[in-house]
This record gives structure tokens, C-alpha cells and sequence, in this order.
């Protein structure tokens, strides 16, 4: 009786953790949650996403003569690398090559091969490179 009660526990357990999970991943609360930091001439930015949904982070630079990427990377978040339908977090790594201004423009998005891309999020940042190749990074509504 005890091993009915606790398999019929963990059971639970493990239901609420993927329904949670999986209410993340289909539903992005208002704008994704974004966090940078610049170091330098390096600007890193992290964006809340959910690969598995089929949303995907893109980005778009204005002027690529201003800024380019050095890598992207998808992060999963720690904790819940085997439970289906857990989200993660898309982390871009920029860097100035010369001084100007540009905005960089993260669109989260289900792409498909012949279909306009369904868009339900997009944030933008304005980036400065000074003449020393230090940035300057502010968030536009």
C-alpha cells in the first residue's frame, strides 16, 4: 500500500512539473524577458525562449558595419533538461567594429519553410560603438 501511495505521488509530482512546463513554453507572459550586459566592446544578451514549441529567437542588425555577432547559443534551463516542453535561454554575443549607432531587432517567432513567420515577441536595442569600440546599450519599446 505504502509503494501505491508513493508511486501515485511521484506521479503527481511529475504531471505538475511538465504541465507547468509546458504552460511556459505555449504562452510567453507580455514581452519575453531579456537581460544584457555589455563588458567592453562586447554586448551579451539573453532571451527567455522555448526551442521545443517551435518559437525561435532570430535577430536582425541594422547596420552590420557597426556590429556583428561573434556566437548564439540555446542554453536549457538547468534542472528540467528531461522533461519535455522545458524552456531555455537564447544568448547572442555581439561585438563593435567601428564607431556608430545601429539597433538589433530579436523577433521570436515559429518560422516555416513557405509560410510568413507567426511573431510573438519582438524587442529592440539601440547600440552605440564609440570611437574606442566600447558600447553603449538601451532597450527601445
Amino acid at each position: 500500500m505504502k509503494i501505491k501511495i508513493a508511486l501515485l505521488s511521484l506521479l503527481c509530482l511529475l504531471t505538475a512539473g511538465i504541465c507547468k512546463a509546458q504552460t511556459l513554453a505555449t504562452t510567453p507572459s507580455g514581452k519575453n524577458p531579456m537581460k544584457f550586459e555589455v563588458s567592453g566592446d562586447t554586448l551579451t544578451v539573453k532571451l527567455e525562449g522555448n526551442n521545443t514549441t517551435g518559437y525561435t529567437w532570430d535577430y536582425t542588425i541594422k547596420k552590420t558595419k557597426v556590429l556583428n555577432l561573434k556566437n548564439s547559443q540555446y542554453i536549457q534551463s538547468q534542472g528540467v533538461k528531461f522533461i519535455s516542453g522545458s524552456g531555455g535561454i537564447q544568448q547572442y554575443v555581439f561585438y563593435g567594429l567601428k564607431a556608430g549607432k545601429t539597433k538589433v531587432t530579436f523577433d521570436y517567432a515559429r518560422r516555416f519553410k513557405d509560410k510568413k513567420p507567426e511573431s510573438v515577441g519582438v524587442r529592440i536595442l539601440e547600440v552605440t560603438v564609440n570611437s574606442d569600440k566600447s558600447l553603449s546599450v538601451k532597450e527601445i519599446d
